[in-house]
């Protein structure tokens, strides 16, 4: 049996997107002192969990992303400040969580769409768009959730055809409908990642894979990423897809089966936000930032060995990493890790047993 105890943790971006062994039995949280929890709670590959804990939150205003778990049997929740009712209901539906921005979960269930505020216990019905509504089930949708202050609004790409084309719709909550972008977004070649999108200056954005399938001499033989402009209005025809290339240097053994890279919002650079690049090759850790927007201009900031950080585990298994407020932040297999490493100016290890 596998048991994951959390204790005493002060931020969630230490466990942001830090994904445990999938044979995780029970998990115990206990006096966590952030407001939001981890995204990858709502992973259904946790679906062996049986017993989930809940203590101690001072802080805490939303629940935590659950997802699909069928075999939880017990259910402990002190002084959370969550309602309990809203608890049993998340642990026992059998709903998706598609995306959560702000504390708002965005789930499907069969061929229903619908917002949750776990906190106050809100349910809203989103109306799907036309082309879906005969649809049986919408499990296999890659939606975006982005949720402001005052608004939100969800971002679908659809393809109902074998086509690097696809569909742009976005609905507003104050509009209270569905539109279609008149371009369309151009995906290229490979296939990208459309559950891991990163919204930074009114673009969304979206890596692709690193796998070698295409033949050497096509324009996307190696990795790339593509953006593409979300915040102008629908009747803006100028809105197109851009195509970033990833720097020279990531792309050189990019084919390599050991190769992962993710893009993540990284913070300020010359007054502008931007995104950064990490590639994990050979249980080596390479950081980008991406300097300048428009002539693709990218900056190495970090290269680092995982062996040489000093960790217990021999030959370590990475199963998760991510980057948050500059700090690269990632999980190993076997022994559940947490390590924190600081970006700039030093690289500094701390490992939670």
């Amino acid at each position: 049996m596998v048991i994951l105890v959390l204790l005493m943790l002060k931020k969630r971006d230490i466990l942001e997107e830090l994904h445990p062994g999938r044979n995780l039995k029970e998990l115990s949280i206990d006096g966590y002192r952030d407001e939001i929890f981890p995204d990858w709670l709502a992973l259904s590959c946790y679906s062996n969990i049986t017993k989930l804990s809940l203590r101690s939150f001072k802080n805490r205003r939303q629940l935590p992303s659950l997802g699909q778990l069928p075999a939880l049997q017990r259910l402990v929740e002190l002084s959370s400040g969550v309602p309990e009712n809203m608890l049993r209901f998340i642990a026992s539906s059998r709903f998706k969580i598609l995306s959560s921005s702000n504390g708002l979960l965005l789930c499907v269930h069969r061929s229903e769409l619908f917002i949750i505020n776990p906190a106050t216990c809100y349910l809203l019905y989103i109306p799907l768009p036309n082309h879906l509504q005969q649809r049986g089930n919408l499990h296999s949708l890659s939606m975006t959730l982005e949720c402001d202050s005052d608004d939100y609004r969800l971002i679908l790409f659809d393809n109902e055809e074998w086509s690097s084309h696809f569909d742009c719709h976005v609905y507003s909550h104050k509009q209270g409908a569905w539109s279609l972008r008149k371009n369309r977004f151009f995906a290229g070649s490979r296939n990208l990642k459309f559950n891991m999108p990163v919204i930074c200056n009114g673009a969304i954005h979206f890596i692709s894979d690193c796998y070698r399938y295409l033949a050497k001499n096509s324009t996307h033989f190696r990795p790339y990423i593509m953006s593409y402009e979300i915040s102008n209005g629908d009747e803006d025809e100028s809105v197109e897809t851009k195509l970033l290339r990833v720097p020279k240097e990531a792309r050189k053994g990019s084919h390599d089966i050991s190769c992962r890279m993710s893009i993540f919002k990284w913070g300020e650079v010359a007054g502008y936000q931007t995104i950064c690049l990490v590639r994990l090759r050979k249980r080596v850790f390479t950081v980008w930032i991406l300097t300048n927007y428009e002539s693709n201009s990218w900056r190495r900031i970090l290269k680092v060995r995982v062996k040489g950080m000093g960790l217990m585990e021999q030959h370590p298994e990475i199963t998760g990493f991510t980057v948050l407020n500059g700090d690269l932040v990632f999980a190993t297999k076997k022994k559940i890790h947490f390590i924190h490493v600081e970006l700039v100016p030093k690289v500094c290890v701390v490992i939670f047993n």
